[in-house]
């Protein structure tokens, strides 16, 4: 899917872990079939917090 980050939100209900672990074992499946690409690691994206417009420095 060339997916670099997932937003699942956070992990305090069932249904999120859920999604979480599938993802993980996703990965596994990719990784023991050779199929899985690791990219360099970047940060994640920041997103403003609600309300806030995102500063830009001069």
């Amino acid at each position: 899917l060339g997916l670099e980050y997932v937003k699942l939100g956070g992990l305090s209900g069932a249904e999120r872990m859920a999604k979480y672990n599938r993802l993980v074992s996703i990965e596994e499946e990719l990784a023991q079939q050779g199929d899985l690409v690791y990219k360099e690691r970047r940060p994640p994206p920041l997103f403003p917090e609600k309300g806030r417009e995102p500063s830009t420095a001069e």
